[in-house]
């Protein structure tokens, strides 16, 4: 999914239309959320030195993925304790920590491993031959199988 502007109404949105059409299978959502989809470290700042936290909108969002929908943050319940990764950059802040592309899957599919590439070879920095392959840093998730060991 991609959300459009207004972002966290059109995340809302499609959670609606994705609940509403869920039927018995396992959801798996996934993609480009543009607004921050895991809880801020304590230690992350803003550019003016100032706690960055996760706002309430956001909050709302990550509680209804996890509540309603059963879902868990494959990046923050594989990384705990740990500032967000970031997986969009842009020529206007190309180091600050946006996290707002993600995978949630079923809590019940067991602890997920879940990294987030952001290499000099996807990303472009330090090799002047060629452009980054995209303005996001790919999350990249695996699972164990339900019910295996």
């Amino acid at each position: 999914m991609h959300a459009p502007k207004p972002y966290t109404t059109s995340v809302e949105g499609m959670l609606d239309v994705v609940w509403a059409n869920r039927g018995d299978a396992d959801i798996i959502l996934g993609g480009d959320f543009n607004l921050t989809i895991g809880e801020r470290h304590h230690t992350e700042r803003n550019d003016d030195g100032t706690r960055w936290t996760t706002n309430p909108d956001e909050r709302a969002i990550q509680t209804r993925l996890r509540d309603q929908f059963g879902l868990v943050n494959c990046w923050q319940a594989a990384n705990p304790g740990v500032p967000l990764a970031q997986t969009l950059r842009w020529s206007g802040e190309p180091v600050r920590s946006f996290h707002v592309d993600g995978i949630f899957v079923p809590s019940t599919w067991g602890f997920p491993r879940c990294t987030v590439v952001s290499n000099e070879e996807w990303t472009g920095r330090n090799d002047g031959s060629r452009l980054p392959r995209s303005d996001h840093n790919p999350v990249v998730v695996s699972v164990g199988v339900p019910g295996s060991d």
